[in-house]
């Protein structure tokens, strides 16, 4: 269960969706190193961390292939 803070620091409760997936050793092994190297607890943390780093790193690439934009409208391709 996840416990964030609201605007003013109060401690409310949200219930977080359960998700199964299936790991093969190799996945179990990432997890691992990815724990290990930024000193996060658990393995959904884990996961969670790996998901928005991708996530991350996609927009980043997405807006680096965009067109320039000219006044406020994208250049034609």
């Amino acid at each position: 269960m996840c416990y964030p803070y609201d605007s003013i620091g109060i401690m409310k409760k949200q219930r977080l969706a359960t998700t199964t997936i299936r790991l093969d050793e190799q996945d179990k092994q990432i997890i691992a190193t990815i724990k290990e190297h930024y000193g996060v607890k658990s393995d959904n943390d884990a996961i969670r961390l790996a998901l928005r780093e991708t996530l991350r790193e996609i927009k980043r690439q997405s807006q680096s292939h965009q067109p320039p934009i000219r006044n406020g409208f994208s250049s034609p391709a």
